[in-house]
């Protein structure tokens, strides 16, 4: 549970990215998004195929990485072996994303709000069409972005 005051205070203390990205010219956002993009589309990519190793290689740190998800925090390999245990069910897979929004908290930490809609085909063969916000805080690291946090919900 220590993770949302840090989050708090860090978002307090970015003034919620008025001044901290007042100094990023249109260029330089446009840049930033891209790259973003790029990392998201590849994350999606590799989920579809299931490919764990890759989809979460953009993960920062692994002993600090946090996740909110199913109504609970994990840290890193819970929440490998949740989304492991989840596919395991799953026979066929297609991710989408619908809408995205990309919100500046300062030049190196952006929010990468996302629904992601699913089509899913059980290896029992039931089929489900869940949507999700999914939420990811991503901080420039070594002047790579990474995911520092993430959160889900349907």
């Amino acid at each position: 549970m220590r993770i949302l005051p840090v989050l708090c205070i860090l978002l307090a203390a970015s003034g919620c990215g008025k001044k901290s990205t007042d100094s990023l010219s249109p260029s330089d956002r446009k840049e930033i998004e891209d790259e973003i993009e790029t990392h998201i589309d590849e994350f999606i990519e590799n989920y579809n195929q299931k490919k764990l190793d890759e989809a979460f290689k953009d993960i920062a740190n692994k002993k600090e990485f946090k996740a909110g998800v199913g109504g609970q925090f994990m840290d890193y390999p819970k929440f490998y072996e949740h989304i492991k245990g989840f596919l395991d069910l799953v026979d066929t897979l297609e991710a989408k994303k619908v809408e995205s929004e990309i919100t500046f908290i300062t030049k190196d930490m952006v929010i990468y709000s996302m629904i992601q809609s699913q089509n899913l085909k059980l290896k029992s063969g039931k089929h489900y069409h869940p949507t999700y916000a999914v939420t990811f805080f991503f901080r420039r690291i070594d002047k790579v972005w990474r995911v520092v946090y993430l959160h889900e919900s349907e």
